[in-house]
């Protein structure tokens, strides 16, 4: 009797486990991302063949349609440094 098999298309619309908590924080408003921040996250990131990720894997995964733990960590990171260069360019002005 023949096994029906997975077709491997799964719903993008289900949001993936995050580990970071970074997809809670950006939907929260503590993180805000602005035009170009995915771009530089996924130059941050490389894959296994050394190439950076595309931009818009980068926008899946921060939105918890794709699960990489790897740029979320990244992205964690990121998103704190940017805060933190914000907060001290407004102690200057």
């Amino acid at each position: 009797m023949a096994r029906k098999q997975d077709s491997g298309i799964h719903d993008m619309r289900e949001k993936k486990e995050n580990t970071t908590g970074i997809v809670a924080r950006i939907e929260a408003g503590e993180f805000e991302v602005d035009h170009g921040d995915y771009q530089r996250i996924a130059r941050l990131c490389l894959k296994s063949d050394g190439k950076p990720y595309t931009a818009d894997y980068v926008r899946k995964v921060l939105l918890g349609l794709r699960k990489n733990a790897v740029i979320e960590k990244k992205a964690l990171a990121y998103f704190r440094k940017k805060q933190s260069m914000y907060k001290a360019l407004q102690k200057i002005s």
